[in-house]
């Protein structure tokens, strides 16, 4: 990926070049063409016409696209340019998204508690001291969720349609039977169903799956988990303890992606748990409340900044399984002995807007800032 990835920055941008392309703006995304950045330095400074301001998005720190100086150089790149891309933890290393961020115009990312996460020790991922060198401009802005593709009301994957309307509530009980009945769990509309959709990686704290699933089984509940491993050891683990409860009534894993399951089962679950480790903005979730499946969150990143105790979801701080079982048990309690209260909560997360209508108007006015200040620095020079 290295490799493709460099060689990719640099044709985009030789293209553009010899395409007489005038972009006002280039804005990028994660260390994949973070070496965009600086070769717009490199490439238009010289130029004796305006060169585009530069926006660069980070969306995980945890992957920073490290390489060597030798594989920059393949490309035809000069020692000019590695100085400042060199890692803070080896810096006979190259970082291509400390690049991204040391020549950008403006940093954002997905999330305003991420954008503070990433300055402390812990969510700076070894670029502590690059980041906070930065952090003048940089944003935190909540990734939208695009309601054309996810949507009740729409869903082309779910058996009956449905809306925050309560009225139309008879269709989700429609998907949660179905659900049931695709898996051969037990069908009782009281049952609080949990599903959990996603990466099997330890980001999502899927140590704290495997612990709370059982004790979702012992108070009564159903949990249906849909996710892939990126490592073998992950994928034997989970594939044990999917032969381990074998022909159990109340739970089921697939281990495979399945584009219809994932909407089935945000339609069809009472909850979502999303117990992640950190997690920059996270979709799943936002997801998740618009389909009426109430999130049961760890208070970090993107999740701090949607899920609310009480008000949308239930909360954990401490990603522990203290922690988690404690969300979860508020989330049982009020489902089976408090319905009226389960209802408000879950009424309220389907009906907010987490749409790119608001998220994209911030990025419109840090275009419009980053375009003006590009201007008048070609004037300059």
């Amino acid at each position: 990926d290295i490799e493709r990835f460099i060689y990719f920055s640099k044709a985009a941008l030789e293209f553009m070049i010899l395409a007489k392309l005038e972009p006002d703006v280039l804005h990028l995304h994660e260390w994949h063409v973070g070496l965009v950045a600086p070769l717009v330095k490199d490439h238009f400074l010289p130029l004796e016409r305006p060169h585009p301001g530069v926006v660069f998005t980070i969306h995980n720190l945890e992957h920073q696209g490290r390489c060597s100086p030798y594989e920059l150089e393949r490309i035809g790149l000069t020692q000019d340019l590695f100085p400042l891309m060199r890692d803070e933890g080896n810096p006979e290393v190259l970082n291509l998204l400390k690049g991204g961020i040391v020549y950008s115009d403006h940093l954002t990312t997905v999330s305003p508690t991420y954008a503070r996460e990433i300055l402390t020790p812990l969510g700076a991922k070894g670029l502590e001291q690059t980041l906070n060198a930065h952090a003048h401009k940089l944003t935190g802005i909540l990734n939208g969720l695009d309601y054309a593709l996810w949507g009740p009301s729409i869903d082309p994957f779910l058996p009956t349609p449905y809306s925050h309307d309560v009225q139309t509530w008879g269709g989700k009980k429609r998907c949660k039977q179905e659900l049931q009945m695709r898996f051969s769990l037990t069908q009782q509309e009281h049952r609080p169903l949990v599903g959990f959709v996603g990466r099997l990686v330890p980001q999502k704290g899927i140590d704290l799956v495997k612990h709370v699933l059982f004790k979702i089984l012992e108070a009564g509940g159903q949990f249906i988990l849909l996710g892939s491993a990126a490592s073998s050891e992950v994928d034997e683990d989970f594939h044990t303890l999917k032969i381990h409860f074998g022909d159990n009534p109340n739970i089921h894993l697939e281990l495979h992606h399945n584009e219809e399951l994932v909407h089935l089962i945000y339609a069809g679950s009472d909850m979502l748990l999303v117990p992640s480790r950190f997690e920059p903005c996270g979709l799943t979730q936002l997801i998740a409340l618009h389909y009426g499946a109430v999130p049961i969150a760890r208070h970090t990143g993107g999740l701090a900044d949607t899920i609310i105790e009480g008000e949308n979801g239930f909360v954990f701080h401490d990603s522990n399984f203290e922690g988690v079982e404690s969300a979860v048990k508020r989330a049982l309690e009020t489902y089976l002995n408090h319905p009226d209260q389960w209802q408000k909560v879950m009424s309220h997360g389907m009906r907010q807007d987490f749409s790119w209508r608001l998220s994209a108007t911030k990025y419109e006015e840090i275009y419009r800032s980053v375009k003006e200040k590009a201007a008048s620095t070609s004037a300059v020079l």
